[in-house]
């Protein structure tokens, strides 16, 4: 599955959030803190929901819920390569996964670990959310072609793949503006401040910082509006400086 769209929210408010790494409880705690409404408002995710956290699978889980929408993130492979894996190939993948924060998979059932496939198996590589008069893709580590490749195309290239999973931010391929969408919210590139090129936004800051980032859909706006450069940074998620 490579893309889903999201029609405007009529009833409610849309939020995106940084790599959870499976910081459950901090995650329920800031959606109180913001007064988040499970009935109409919708959370984006840009994937690595499991790992290094102790409650990856509470995080993983909330792809049940109705208000939670997450893409596919490189932990998330890791870990689908490890329940994936022959006897052979499990001598490497699990290791992996071990070393990247992915030991409480170890503890996991049968069932769980058959729950644990089925839900990442269920994401997609980006989404697509819709509002009055634009469009925000959210992908997890970056894109650097047209957009209209994801929504259009029934497969990806490896190289598309490794790029939209695990790319970071020093790629010298890179670009600092992507067509076909007015924003892009990514995760992945662990740093301590919200980091904008042209319209692409990174928002991945638990792992630098222990704080998640959450942003509304105003906010990411503003941001790609803001950053006139090819680069600027903001820490409180409101808005970048123009330059």
């Amino acid at each position: 599955m490579i893309n889903l769209n999201h029609d405007k929210n009529l009833s409610g408010k849309d939020f995106f959030v940084g790599d959870l790494h499976g910081c459950y409880s901090d995650l329920m705690s800031k959606l109180d803190d913001i007064a988040f409404d499970r009935t109409h408002d919708r959370l984006f995710a840009v994937g690595d929901l499991i790992d290094r956290g102790r409650q990856s699978i509470e995080c993983l889980r909330l792809i049940n819920e109705p208000w939670f929408f997450s893409v596919l993130g490189n932990h998330e492979i890791m870990l689908l390569d490890v329940l994936q894996s022959d006897a052979e190939t499990l001598k490497v993948a699990r290791p992996l996964h071990v070393n990247h924060g992915g030991e409480w998979a170890l503890c996991l059932s049968k069932d769980e670990l058959q729950e644990c496939h089925r839900l990442i198996n269920s994401l997609p590589v980006s989404r697509t959310v819709h509002t009055r008069d634009k469009s925000i893709g959210i992908i997890h580590a970056g894109w650097r072609w047209d957009w209209f490749e994801l929504v259009s195309s029934g497969s990806l290239t490896p190289e598309q793949k490794e790029y939209a999973t695990s790319s970071r931010l020093d790629n010298p391929k890179a670009l600092p503006h992507i067509g076909g969408i007015d924003v892009v919210v990514a995760g992945h590139q662990n740093i301590a401040t919200i980091e904008c090129r042209g319209n692409q936004i990174w928002i991945d800051t638990v792992g630098k910082t222990t704080a998640l980032t959450l942003i509304d859909i105003s906010s990411a706006l503003d941001l790609a509006c803001s950053s006139k450069s090819n680069y600027c940074t903001q820490s409180n998620g409101i808005s970048c400086p123009s330059s």
